[in-house]
C-alpha cells in the first residue's frame, strides 16, 4: 500500500510503502516528526509503485521520501483524494488505465483497494446495515465486483 503523509505547516508530503497497515506505519512516523502529520491518500501498490512515484517528482524532492506538495504532484494527490486512483498513477507505474476500478466512496473501494477513508468505511457500514436489514437491493450485488450495484426494477 502506498500512503501520502503531509504536513500542513511545511507544504511538504511524504510518499511511501508499507506491508503493515496504514495505521501501525502512522504510528510509526508520527511520533518521530517534529511537525503536525496528516494522512491525506492511499493506492494500492508496491515498492516499484513507489520507485516510479518518486522517480516522477524527484524534481519536487526535499529530502528522501520527501516531496514539496505542489504543480504536479498536489493534483495528483487531490484526485486521488477525491476520484480514487487515477490513471495518471496507473501511467507512471507502466499499468494500462482501468475505467473499471474501483471508486472512491464505495463499500469496494473499501474491500478491494483496502481504502480506510471516513468516506469509504461510510460506505461499508450502510453496505453491511444493509445486509443486516436484508435489503433485497444489497443481497444481489457484493462489494469487489466490477460495476456498480443493480439498481431496482420499477413496476
Amino acid at each position: 500500500m502506498i500512503y501520502f503523509l503531509a504536513s500542513p505547516t511545511t507544504n511538504s508530503v511524504k510518499i511511501g510503502h508499507t506491508r503493515v497497515g496504514i495505521e501501525a506505519r502512522f504510528a510509526q512516523i508520527l511520533p518521530y516528526s517534529p511537525v503536525p502529520l496528516e494522512l491525506v491518500a492511499t493506492v494500492e501498490g508496491d515498492t516499484r509503485l513507489e520507485t516510479a512515484l518518486h522517480a516522477e517528482f524527484d524534481a519536487l524532492r526535499l529530502h528522501n521520501e520527501w516531496f514539496k506538495l505542489e504543480g504536479e504532484l498536489r493534483a495528483l494527490v487531490r484526485r486521488i483524494i477525491v476520484d480514487g486512483p487515477s490513471a495518471m498513477v496507473e501511467r507512471i507505474a507502466g499499468l494500462p488505465a482501468r475505467p473499471g476500478a474501483f471508486k472512491h466512496g464505495t463499500a469496494s473501494a473499501y474491500t478491494g483497494r483496502r481504502c480506510r477513508c471516513a468516506k469509504c468505511k461510510k460506505a461499508w457500514s450502510e453496505y453491511q446495515g444493509a445486509r443486516r436489514r436484508g435489503d433485497p437491493s444489497v443481497l444481489r450485488w457484493r462489494p469487489g465486483r466490477r460495476g456498480r450495484p443493480p439498481k431496482d426494477k420499477k413496476s
